[in-house]
């Protein structure tokens, strides 16, 4: 005898719902990613660049989240530079403003860069007043919100009265996100087993 499993037509209707909604949620998800695609170079005055407020707004921009004791730090660095030459000083034609700073900001392997114009301190760069083929002259502060790699030495004793090592490991990890989470391959040996151990890590 063989028992035919049946859909009710209502059930079938409920679930093509929730696929449809589904389908568009993930669409509408990737469209809204496709036009806000994330900007790792911001134009600020030299004011703006030297606080909280400028630094989150080219964060933010970059799409890379800071804390705000990142944000703090960043903007005191930015702020100490002000009678010194900034990271790097952008000689070139307006033309070629973008190609050059998004260079240069790889190059340094930072999240993100904001650019100002030395001889305007208190005004935003704007390429639109001057000629394409016109030089400028820019700084360029490159901010490295987290560390490309982490390497990371693991020591286990016996116990709180014992340092003899139980087991001990070392762990490489590489960011994989904007926002500071890290992927790793480690091993570690078990001194009571005499076993060695590979294992992955994630870190957020």
């Amino acid at each position: 005898m063989i028992d035919v499993f049946k859909i009710s037509p209502n059930k079938i209707k409920i679930a093509a719902t929730v696929l449809v909604v589904a389908l568009l949620c993930v669409g509408g998800y990737f469209l809204y990613e496709y036009f806000h695609q994330p900007k790792p170079v911001t134009y600020e005055t030299q004011t703006e660049a030297e606080t909280t407020a400028g630094i989150k707004a080219a964060a933010d921009s970059a799409k890379v989240k800071l804390q705000q004791d990142q944000l703090n730090e960043a903007a005191k660095q930015i702020a100490s530079l002000k009678n010194k030459q900034p990271d790097t000083i952008t000689h070139t034609i307006v033309q070629q403003v973008p190609v050059v700073i998004e260079k240069e900001r790889q190059a340094s392997g930072a999240d993100f860069a904001i650019v100002t114009d030395p001889k305007n301190p208190d005004q935003k760069v704007d390429l639109t007043k001057y000629q394409d083929t016109e030089p400028v002259v820019l700084n360029q502060y490159n901010v490295h919100a987290y560390k490309k790699v982490l390497r990371q030495i693991e020591y286990a004793p016996k116990n709180i009265d014992d340092w003899k090592p139980a087991e001990v490991g070392y762990t490489v990890s590489r960011k994989i996100s904007d926002d500071g989470k890290y992927l790793g391959v480690g091993v570690e040996h078990n001194f009571d087993n005499s076993k060695t151990y590979v294992k992955l890590q994630y870190t957020y």
